[in-house]
């Protein structure tokens, strides 16, 4: 708006210029040096001719002429006449008296240069109709978002290729795990049909060694049933197989959908944002970098299971105590877990991962931003509620001043998922305290 209001100005400058009366040369100097002197490159050209007849030093040195030079010049010579736009700042000066329009201008070398160019017509005090043509070079502004999308494009592609990375991983994984349940139904298979031969081989011996046409009966009847009993033991053992399969494969599914589907969303809508070419272009590509990098992450566990299976086998208290000792290894801070009054019977699975999960985020951002030494995970189950406390000494932060990164809105998501609530009491200097609660229900109660 600024530019804009400058060419505006010097436009009226130099109208003003030429309406004054004859009988103010003071005044008349003073425009002309304003003129002369401004750093936006101005002409004024007849009409009727397209002879340029004034310049001023920056149509000089942005054209590359001399004063001289182009006092002998018309419009042709500097912009490109054949394009449609100068047509239309014809007729839209015509019709309105001033105009402004993209143009192709060309430099005394014959280089062109894109240009935006604001035209006004005015009558001077002998009632001579001219126009004042104000012209802003676009080269360097075009050069530097060039720059920019060329960044992003790298950005970009950066992220697919690191998608694609981690999408063969999985696939190599499913790979494996397919792998070894074919190699496991083929060993149960040969169990079941060493087990059949064994049968069949001992029915026939007990047939042909009894003559007495009752107990042959009684052995045929006993035969039926064991090829019945063996039957639906070898399809209770495929559908269990195939249950197994299902389930594994929609607990991924929902894990993929719910968490790193939204992050590579949130991180594609920052992408789409910074490419709009906002002020905050580089604010929106770090936290699409963010979201990326998280996601990343959740990727990481997800293909190693290591939470879920912990959880199923360990029970959420164990698995909270062993990511603490696996932290504590590893970065200098003590961590305290007061899990006694947790009822792990009372909970179904995916709770106990929702919560493993909001204890994961919450000490990686302790261990990322608070510089904290000592660390209290409190799980207990009062009257009516579940509730979370995980306690901090760190530097603590403003609660009122939203916080960057999605560490704080992960947590209030996840617990807003089975009706929780997640808040935090903290000051600067102070520590942090972040207090989890969930109401007994079915949404999180087995």
């Amino acid at each position: 708006m600024i530019k804009n209001a400058n060419k505006k100005h010097n436009a009226l400058s130099a109208i003003y210029i030429a309406s004054q009366p004859a009988d103010l040369p003071g005044i008349n100097m003073l425009y002309e040096l304003a003129f002369t002197n401004s750093l936006q490159p101005t002409m004024i050209t007849l009409p009727s001719t397209a002879e340029i007849i004034s310049v001023n030093r920056a149509a000089c040195k942005l054209l590359g002429y001399t004063a001289k030079e182009l006092l002998h010049k018309h419009r042709e010579d500097v912009f490109v006449i054949n394009d449609k736009n100068y047509k239309k700042m014809l007729r839209q000066r015509k019709a309105k008296g001033y105009s402004t329009v993209f143009l192709t201008g060309v430099k005394k070398k014959g280089n062109s240069f894109p240009c935006l160019v604001s035209s006004a017509v005015f009558c001077d005090t002998d009632g001579i109709e001219k126009s004042i043509i104000s012209v802003s070079d676009l080269s360097q502004s075009i050069l530097k978002q060039k720059n920019i999308d060329a960044n992003k494009e790298k950005i970009v592609a950066g992220n697919i290729e690191l998608a694609n990375s981690r999408q063969r991983t999985i696939d190599l994984e499913n790979a494996k795990t397919v792998m070894g349940n074919i190699k496991l139904a083929r060993r149960t298979q040969k169990i079941i049909d060493t087990a059949k031969g064994k049968i069949i081989a001992t029915n026939i011996i007990l047939a042909q060694s009894r003559s007495d046409k009752a107990r042959q009966r009684y052995h045929k009847l006993a035969e039926e049933k064991t090829v019945r009993a063996f039957k639906l033991k070898e399809r209770q053992i495929a559908d269990a197989k195939e249950d197994a399969k299902d389930a594994a494969r929609s607990d991924m599914s929902k894990e993929l959908h719910d968490n790193i589907n939204q992050l590579l969303g949130a991180s594609r809508m920052y992408i789409e944002m910074a490419k709009r070419g906002c002020g905050n272009s580089k604010m929106y590509l770090n936290r699409s970098s963010e979201y990326t990098l998280t996601a990343i992450e959740e990727i990481r566990n997800l293909t190693r299971g290591i939470a879920t299976e912990t959880i199923i086998q360990l029970g959420l208290a164990e698995a909270i105590e062993r990511m603490a000792a696996d932290i504590m290894q590893v970065n200098p801070v003590k961590i305290h877990c007061e899990l006694n009054g947790f009822l792990e019977n009372s909970v179904d699975k995916k709770f106990k991962l929702n919560i493993y999960r909001i204890v994961q985020e919450q000490l990686n951002n302790i261990l990322k931003h608070a510089k904290a030494k000592n660390i209290v995970i409190s799980l207990s189950q009062k009257k009516g509620a579940v509730v979370l406390n995980i306690t901090d000494d760190g530097v603590g932060f403003d609660v009122n001043k939203k916080q960057s990164g999605i560490g704080v809105d992960n947590i209030k998501s996840r617990a807003a998922g089975y009706n929780g609530t997640a808040g935090f009491i903290s000051q600067p200097g102070e520590g942090c305290i972040l207090n989890v609660a969930f109401p007994v229900g079915k949404t999180a109660f087995a």
